[in-house]
């Protein structure tokens, strides 16, 4: 094997110690399965077809695994690792990393530092840890998790699950039926297209389902749910929750806490399985033209145990409610 400044590598476990200065090493003549360490410097290293491990040890490093199932640990310094093609596990060290899977089922580990993690093709999982870490899961059915710090997930397509983790996170699902959970901190999750299901977890978060039938939940906090397109299920849980389902018949449901039930313009056929009068309102300010604009003008009757509210552009049911207990204090006009 031949470096930068021409020294020749002989087909052996390699060690460099840090008392040599190797800018470039290609591993093209190492047997595989050997291991190659970094030096203290800036070093280029760049895998083989093989299964191989590649450790940067110090310094800034940029190594490829290229082909087969390969072990790269960038350690200290702002390293860039790019798996390449296999089955690839990347380990980005101590500072703020760039790690890329490439193509093959990858499993991506930030570690401390902000990182900058790419899953690529195939179903990947990736682990940011410490840091404030921006993690892309690509194509596939991915599994990310943030870890500690304020990150950015986002899944690509494919169907995927995303863990905020500790932090005020950003969670976008993106294509395909994603599964998104805020965890701690002050999050925000957004669906995509696809049946996506958000939970916020802990603290005040916000919500988008966006396009497709998606369930929405808010946790403890007082949380802001927005169903977005499509047939979507709001429960807002522990806190003073606002929720609003968006376009088509979604369902309501506030929990604990004193609830507002917004409702817009092509709202649909919508149901509110447990507003409590007296604590709950139904904001109906932002119907348009079109819309009711006084109390007065509410056609509203009792549908047996429950409530039917028209509003001129959709209904309203109310499940186990009486209307005789109903009074201008309902409502937010």
């Amino acid at each position: 094997m031949s470096s930068a400044d021409g020294q020749r590598l002989e087909n052996e476990d390699v060690f460099w110690d840090g008392f040599h200065s190797v800018d470039r090493v290609d591993l093209g003549d190492v047997t595989p399965d050997d291991v190659v360490y970094g030096s203290g410097d800036a070093d280029v290293l760049s895998g083989t077809a093989a299964a191989d491990e590649i450790q940067g040890q110090s310094g800034d490093d940029t190594i490829n695994g290229q082909d087969g199932d390969d072990r790269i640990l960038g350690g200290d310094g702002l390293d860039s690792l790019d798996g390449g093609l296999g089955a690839d596990t990347l380990f980005g060290g101590f500072a703020d990393d760039l790690l890329s899977g490439g193509a093959g089922a990858d499993r991506l580990y930030g570690e401390q530092g902000d990182d900058r993690i790419l899953g690529g093709d195939e179903d990947d999982q990736i682990w940011g840890a410490d840091g404030n870490d921006f993690v892309a899961g690509g194509t596939g059915a991915d599994e990310i998790s943030g870890g500690a710090g304020h990150d950015e997930l986002r899944g690509g397509a494919g169907m995927d699950l995303m863990y905020g983790g500790a932090g005020a996170d950003l969670l976008k699902g993106n294509d395909g039926n994603d599964t998104l959970f805020g965890n701690d901190g002050v999050d925000t999750l957004k669906g995509g297209i696809g049946d996506d299901s958000l939970d916020g977890g802990d603290l005040d978060d916000k919500l988008k389902g966006k396009i497709g039938n998606d369930t929405l939940y808010g946790g403890d906090g007082n949380d802001k749910l927005k169903g977005g397109a499509g047939a979507d299920r709001l429960y807002g849980g522990a806190g003073n929750d606002r929720l609003d389902g968006g376009t088509g018949n979604d369902i309501y449901q506030g929990d604990a806490g004193a609830d507002r039930f917004m409702f817009k313009r092509h709202h649909g056929s919508d149901r509110i399985n447990d507003f409590t009068q007296g604590e709950d309102v139904i904001d109906l300010r932002y119907l348009g033209e079109g819309g009711i604009k006084r109390v007065a003008n509410l056609e509203m009757s009792q549908q047996g145990a429950d409530v039917l509210i028209n509003t001129g552009l959709g209904e309203i049911w109310l499940t186990d409610t009486s209307l005789s207990d109903m009074d201008g204090s309902d409502f937010l006009i």
